[in-house]
Order: C-alpha cells, then structure tokens, then sequence
C-alpha cells in the first residue's frame, strides 16, 4: 500500500505514519519500493511466531482448500518421514467427483516414486540427495515407476528448473501426479503439496496446475516462517 492509503486506512496522519514506517523499514518489519510498503522479512518471521501456537497442518488448510477449489482434485499434503526417506500423507482433501482419486491420511510414499517424493527429493541438501541415491534400492509400483539413479538423476534436473514435480503412472495406473515443496523456516524442505487425479482429466491442465502449486507451495513455505527466495538457491 502507498503511503496516503495507509493513513487512510490507520486513520494517522502522512507525517506521523512516515516516521513510524521508516523505524519498522530500518528494522525490517517493512520494505519499500516504487512508492509501496509491503510486509518485510521481520514481519514474517512475527507472523510465524504467532501461528506456530496453531497446529500443523491445520495453519495451511486454507491453501489446501483454495488450491482444491482452483482444480476440483483431490489435494495432498505430505511430510518427510523420520527416516528422510519416505514422505508421509498428513491431509487429504479429497476431490468431489465420482471418478477421483483416493489415499488415506498416514500413506507412505518411498521418495522415489510419486510426484510428492520427487518433489522433496529434488530440493533435499545436495549431500543427504546424493546419500539417498547412493542407496541405489527403488521400489516398482508400476511399469512407469522411477527405479534407477540415472532416471531419478532427470527428474531430479528437470524438477529443480520447473520447482515442481509431476508423474504419470508413477505409483497408480491411470493417475496423474503434480507437485511442489514447501520449505521451513531455515529454508529446509519438509514436504510437498500435491494434486492427485484420474489420467484423462489432468493431463490437459498440467501447466495450470503446476502454476497453481508452486503458488501453493510458496505460501506453505510463509506460513511456516520461510522468507527467503522460492526455492532456496543454494540447495
């Protein structure tokens, strides 16, 4: 907002709002550019001390729900597992429709496989990515299923240009797979946001939906107390 907007909706006048804006800019609670304030990283970080009292997931179920709104699929929020080589399902919203796509709250995914496990996979810390290939032990769900390092190496490429993931078949026949990670406050990947569905439907809306998780995933990724570029750059 620009400065005349903020005095009208604080109801304080420009001089005294000015003073006060430059004392939270200095301290990073704001920034300013092209006549605008916006929320600084400092804000962020505030933001994520008070929503931290708010359990996990329930703090991000409005993502989830305005991205199931967006695409009428059943959406998935997923974490990495305690042993860092799984991702865990933690929210289900399942789509309307007759013909959907259906996973219980619990499932385990190896990282290998879906599009969620690749998603986190692709943005792990380069050592931990390289220990997971190492082990060299893939799971094969169906014809389509990623089981080799030089596969996985691909995806893993292709993943980190477009910061999401996206797999057809990988897990289930006829389903299509999109998704994109969220990271924590030190910029650490803790899981994904998926949109899971039947083949036929998905298929044509690919790039909607990739937009649409990316988007989701930066959110996420706010919400948790992340403020930095999305992804991080140097993992």
């Amino acid at each position: 907002m620009t400065l005349a907007e903020l005095s009208v909706e604080f109801g304080v006048p420009r001089t005294s709002l000015f003073a006060i804006l430059k004392g939270l800019q200095h301290e990073g609670y704001v920034t300013f550019e092209r006549d605008f304030y916006s929320l600084g990283p400092e804000s962020i970080k505030l933001g994520y001390a008070i929503t931290k009292k708010q359990a996990f997931p329930s703090s991000v179920m409005p993502v989830l729900e305005e991205l199931g709104r967006l695409t009428s699929e059943t959406i998935i929020l997923s974490s990495l597992s305690e042993n860092r080589k799984n991702v865990v399902y933690i929210a289900v919203l399942e789509a309307k429709s007759a013909l959907r796509f259906i996973v219980n709250v619990g499932t385990e995914r190896p990282l290998s496989a879906s599009a969620t496990g690749h998603a986190v996979l692709s943005f792990m810390r380069r050592e931990e990515r390289n220990q997971y290939l190492a082990a060299g032990r893939f799971e094969r769900f169906t014809p389509a299923t990623v089981t080799t390092v030089a596969e996985l190496r691909k995806v893993i490429k292709k993943v980190r240009q477009e910061h999401c993931a996206m797999t057809v078949d990988g897990t289930v026949l006829a389903a299509v797979g999109i998704a994109a990670p969220y990271f924590g406050q030190q910029g650490t990947v803790e899981g994904a946001i998926n949109v899971a569905g039947p083949t036929a439907r998905l298929i044509d809306k690919t790039d909607e939906f990739k937009a649409a998780l990316v988007a989701s995933g930066k959110e996420i990724s706010r919400i948790l107390g992340y403020s930095g570029p999305y992804p991080p750059e140097d993992v």
